[in-house]
């Protein structure tokens, strides 16, 4: 009682104690695992909806980005390159993950893509205004780098909206995907990214090779 000033503090204290325990697959859990994806893999080469197979079989989500052969594992690569589109391969063991593949499209992509392109804010307006341009510059009535210089709100717009050649990842993700995979030269397209819409047209392909 004579002392207690000292023996108090400003704030709470608590002390916390814990021990973990490992949940490891035992050697049935493994053979189980095995068993339903071989199960399941038969269902997946047939299915003519992928996305919605691999949601509903808790794969995660297809975004359909191509990947070249160094990109994936080398026994998958070594299975499924060359091979028809809906070739399976599996289960295989993948750091701590069983997986089945698909082969479902392969193509021929260039190593180097010229593009230009005119930026708008995220909003709807900017998608009527690039189905505006579209329609002009698809009928001939208008130039790309006019409307550029006009409407672009980066600082290509002083250039044409000309990007250059760029490998491919060499733009943010959603803007390089479609300018390697899904673009055909010469046509407008629009492309939303964390940037905003983008009006986009692919100038040119530099090809070094011309494997999948």
């Amino acid at each position: 009682q004579n002392n207690k000033a000292t023996l108090t503090q400003d704030e709470e204290t608590r002390r916390l104690e814990y021990v973990a325990f490992d949940i490891l697959p035992s050697s049935v859990d493994t053979a189980n695992i095995i068993a339903k994806l071989t199960e399941d893999k038969a269902v997946f080469a047939s299915t003519n909806n992928d996305t919605t197979f691999i949601s509903g079989n808790l794969g995660g989500s297809l975004d359909g980005s191509y990947f070249l052969r160094d990109q994936i594992n080398s026994d998958v690569a070594g299975a499924l390159f060359g091979q028809p589109n809906g070739t399976t391969y599996g289960p295989y063991l993948e750091g701590n993950t069983y997986r089945v593949a698909k082969l479902i499209d392969q193509k021929v992509v260039a190593d180097s893509v010229k593009s230009r392109h005119i930026l708008l804010p995220a909003i709807p307006a900017s998608q009527v205004r690039i189905d505006s341009m579209i329609t002009e510059l698809e009928a001939g009535r208008a130039n790309f780098a006019d409307l550029a210089e006009k409407f672009g709100t980066d600082g290509t717009k002083d250039t044409g909206g000309d990007l250059g050649y760029v490998g491919l990842g060499g733009m943010v993700k959603q803007f390089s995907d479609h300018i390697f995979f899904y673009a055909d030269k010469g046509e407008f397209k629009t492309v939303i990214t964390q940037f905003g819409i983008h009006l986009v047209e692919v100038t040119g392909q530099k090809f070094i090779n011309r494997e999948p």
